[in-house]
This record gives C-alpha cells, sequence and structure tokens, in this order.
C-alpha cells in the first residue's frame, strides 16, 4: 500500500510549530486572513533511478511571508526557511519518504500585494525518496 507524500503537510507543520501566522497551502484572502504564510509546490522534478530500485526526487517549495511591516515579512522569512534547512526538519510523518536534503535560499522581496501588505519569498529545494 502506497502512502501519501505527507511533504507539504510537515512543511505547514513545522512553520505552524514556529508561530508563523496564517500558514497555509493557498494564497489566503487579504479580507480573511491580513497576514499569511504560504507555502507552495511546483512538480517533482529531477527524478533519479539508481540500479538496486530506489530512486531520489527533488521537489521546489516556495514559502511566501505576507505581513503588515517590511521588517516581520522578512525576518519570518529568514526565520522559515532557517527552520526548513535545519537537519530534520522536514522528516516525513507518516513514512513516506526519507529525506536526503534541504537547500533553501534567502528570501526575496516580492512586490505584487496591491493591499500595501509586505511579501517577502523564499524557495527550498527538497530532496528525498519516496518508502
Amino acid at each position: 500500500m502506497t502512502r501519501r507524500l505527507d511533504l507539504l503537510d510537515v512543511a505547514e507543520a513545522l512553520l505552524e510549530a514556529a508561530g508563523m501566522p496564517g500558514v497555509t497551502m493557498t494564497l489566503a484572502d487579504a479580507s480573511k486572513m491580513p497576514e499569511a504564510t504560504v507555502i507552495t509546490a511546483g512538480p517533482p522534478m529531477g527524478a533519479r533511478r539508481y540500479w538496486d530500485g530506489t530512486g531520489t526526487t527533488s521537489q521546489r517549495l516556495t514559502v511566501i511571508c505576507k505581513r503588515f511591516g517590511e521588517e516581520a515579512a522578512l525576518g519570518d522569512a529568514t526565520e522559515a526557511s532557517r527552520l526548513m534547512r535545519r537537519e530534520g526538519a522536514l522528516l516525513s510523518a507518516n513514512g513516506s519518504y526519507r529525506l536526503v536534503s534541504c537547500e533553501a535560499e534567502g528570501p526575496r522581496f516580492v512586490t505584487w500585494d496591491p493591499q500595501g501588505r509586505w511579501l517577502y519569498a523564499f524557495d527550498a529545494t527538497v530532496t528525498y525518496e519516496e518508502l
């Protein structure tokens, strides 16, 4: 029986436990969630298969921190990036994958919020072996 890959759930739980406001996996409506921490995922990429039948896959996660103040947005994005890079932080909760590595960039400013919020985002590349 195949288990559902829980990488996004683990990332969401990690940021919620750190006290990030409004952690969600969809872009939040500003009227309902004025400050949010959004996690999105790109398609799995770079799948490698080895002679013994094992293999690794990489997945890009993008985290966006939307806050009223620039300092808070940058600080939370920096902290989220640090948390995700911490050894063992993204270990599977349901045993669906074995974490190989996580590389996260530093935060960058995003300029598209029409309500005047500050947005900083970063990308993390997570490499894992499905079990």
